[in-house]
């Protein structure tokens, strides 16, 4: 994607100026202004370049294919006939919430590609939803064919449902208020333990959590808007801690943990969260260079630390500062 940065010729100033194009103040995610990787608002009817697509196609699938690699290396190393597996109860689900959250993304990726290419705003989430499913069912496959993986319906339902939440915001802007986000700190970082098994950072679930994070203040009649900040927000999130399997002579099995499956062997420490959040859009000034205001943008899907209350399965509450680490 980024080398369309370097190919600043692929926009003449006349194809620029010559389109109808958004106005700004209602280019918006939620009640924040938006941006697009280059500068300017999208068109009100997509204008195609052909060589335009074919740079964004370069740098979106540098990006994938590096994710691929990577993943080959590592969890898709070991290879198996393909077979399909419900697997939830390995990472006691923390595994569905990224499967949600990594297809919005991976949708709205796609999306901001759109938009730089010049698609309008509907035909960009349109093409985002789409292909960003198809991307991610591609990885599902994959997982299919690992000897410690295989293809997992739920997985893709959550998929499916994360790319289908991405592109349903364009059409019901009032869901713009609720935005999925990741966390990803090494466990040992915090005092807990990392998943065990696991091959690379993806696999760790011990390590991520996955939020909801909402538009209070958006939400909010306008009598009441005074009294909340624009920028605080409230998540609502999930996570498990020190996560591993517990073979025959594991010392997990001589205890006697109120959490996990002793019949599979799964523990786990099933964590549910509700704290306040940040919306980076409104919290960080805008700045003179669009580039900056658009990583900033994009930026806002990461969860930073920030108090929380965390309630495990027996309803038991902690207060955290900031989330996960005090």
């Amino acid at each position: 994607m980024f080398l369309l940065l370097l190919n600043t010729s692929l926009f003449s100033e006349e194809s620029i100026d010559t389109l109808n194009r958004m106005k700004k103040e209602d280019f918006k995610y939620a009640d924040a202004q938006r941006y697009r990787l280059i500068s300017g608002t999208p068109p009100l009817e997509t204008n195609l370049h052909q060589s335009t697509y074919g740079w964004i196609g370069l740098g979106v699938g540098a990006l994938f294919v590096g994710q691929h690699i990577a993943q080959s290396q590592t969890i898709w190393k070991d290879k198996a006939k393909f077979r399909i597996i419900e697997d939830g109860v390995y990472g006691l689900y923390v595994d569905k919430g990224g499967h949600f959250v990594s297809a919005y993304i991976s949708a709205s990726i796609i999306g901001e590609a759109m938009f730089a290419a010049d698609m309008s705003e509907k035909d960009a989430k349109l093409y985002g939803g789409i292909l960003g499913l198809a991307y991610i069912s591609y990885i599902e496959v994959m997982d299919g064919f690992g000897a410690n993986f295989g293809f997992s319906p739920s997985d893709w339902y959550f998929n499916a449902s994360g790319a289908g939440f991405y592109l349903l915001q364009s059409y019901v802007p009032y869901l713009e208020n609720f935005t999925p986000k990741f966390q990803y700190i090494n466990a040992e970082a915090h005092g807990d333990k990392s998943r065990v098994p696991h091959d690379f950072w993806v696999d760790n679930y011990a390590s991520q959590s996955f939020w909801i994070s909402m538009n209070i203040h958006n939400m909010l009649p306008e009598n009441l808007k005074k009294y909340w900040l624009p920028w605080l927000e409230i998540s609502v999130g999930y996570t498990a801690r020190n996560l591993r399997f517990a073979g025959p002579n594991d010392k997990y099995n001589d205890m006697n943990p109120d959490w996990g499956n002793r019949e599979l062997g799964y523990y786990g420490e099933p964590r549910f969260m509700i704290g306040l959040d940040y919306n980076l859009k409104k919290l960080i000034p805008e700045s003179k260079y669009n580039f900056v205001n658009w990583m900033v943008q994009n930026l806002d899907h990461y969860k930073l630390p920030a108090p929380a209350i965390e309630f495990d399965i027996k309803g038991n509450a902690r207060f955290v500062l900031l989330f996960p680490f005090l």
